[in-house]
């Protein structure tokens, strides 16, 4: 029974608190453009999450709350949500020096 492991009933209640907050706060929007915003500030906070490595977090918000039928169903919401944005450009292995990096670009280029 969950009574004799009273820590993991309570990681569980905290996950389901945090799930229900942000479905709550992302269905309670009325105005797409501020849910727009709210969802995109969620990916966020999910893409922080995933940075500190707080994978309980990550897993309540990206793939709980947000993975959910009803957050899901938003597909207006979801069409105006901003494209993430492209990675950088990968560095050259062992220039550390903008000038040499420079000079590096420049020979490439003839």
């Amino acid at each position: 029974p969950i009574a004799n492991y009273p820590s993991i009933h309570r990681c569980t209640e905290h996950f389901k608190k945090i799930t229900d907050m942000v479905m709550t706060m992302i269905l309670q929007c009325e105005p797409r453009d501020i849910r727009i915003k709210i969802l995109e500030h969620f990916i966020d906070i999910a893409h922080q999450c995933i940075l500190l490595r707080n994978f309980s977090a990550l897993f309540s918000i990206a793939f709980s709350a947000l993975a959910s039928a009803a957050i899901r169903n938003l597909s207006s919401t979801w069409q105006g949500v901003s494209p993430p944005p492209p990675p950088p450009l990968p560095a050259v292995p062992g220039d550390n020096q903008p000038r040499q990096q420079l000079q590096n670009i420049q020979k490439t280029r003839q």
